[in-house]
């Protein structure tokens, strides 16, 4: 009597280990493709990330700039005129040093060219020679981040503020407002680009 059972490959058979371990494993192309798809996505987050940090520092430039605005409004109510830097031309850190000297109150009555006394430097004590006309600009406390080291005031991009008072007799070099132009040059690192900056103008 001939019987009907069919004999099953056994599980350790050789061809049957082959096929268990290729499904398991990766191949190279796949392992490739996997890499390259975390390294785009890396990159794509890094991107992201840049680009809404930059607004940011954007935004609060242009915060810190209308509080800068208000306190020189306050200054000139005050004295009748506003800060002027020794060097007048808006480049440099000369406006930002002055804008740090009168808004703090350290060293206002030091700004005018050719006063008595000159140009002094800041000594960066706080509000010791008149008003402070923007709160939190001590340097030990550094409310805003405005204040640098060499007590001038600086962007959330880490560059100074740019500063020029409005003067009827300098025809080389006019400021754009009757007044006084104040600017960040945000991320444009060389101050090249005017369409990048933030400005009063």
């Amino acid at each position: 009597m001939k019987s009907n059972l069919v004999h099953a490959p056994s599980s350790s058979s050789p061809a049957r280990g082959r096929s268990l371990r290729s499904a398991a494993a990766f191949t190279l192309v796949e392992l490739l493709t996997v890499i390259a798809i975390i390294v785009l996505l890396v990159g794509l987050t890094i991107g992201i990330l840049g680009f809404a940090q930059s607004k940011a520092a954007k935004s609060k430039a242009e915060g810190q700039m209308q509080l800068l605005i208000t306190g020189l409004m306050r200054y000139e109510k005050e004295y009748g005129e506003y800060p002027e830097p020794v060097d007048n031309t808006g480049k440099g850190s000369s406006g930002a040093k002055a804008l740090y000297q009168a808004l703090s109150g350290d060293g206002d009555s030091y700004l005018v060219v050719g006063s008595e006394g000159g140009s002094s430097p800041s000594t960066g004590d706080v509000g010791t020679t008149g008003e402070m006309f923007v709160e939190g600009l001590d340097p030990k406390a550094n409310k805003h981040g405005l204040v640098n080291t060499e007590y001038a005031l600086v962007d959330p991009f880490g560059q100074v503020w740019h500063y020029r008072k409005y003067m009827e007799d300098e025809i080389s070099d006019p400021t754009h407002n009757r007044t006084f132009d104040i600017w960040s040059v945000s991320d444009d690192r060389k101050g090249e680009n005017e369409a990048k900056w933030i400005k009063n103008w």
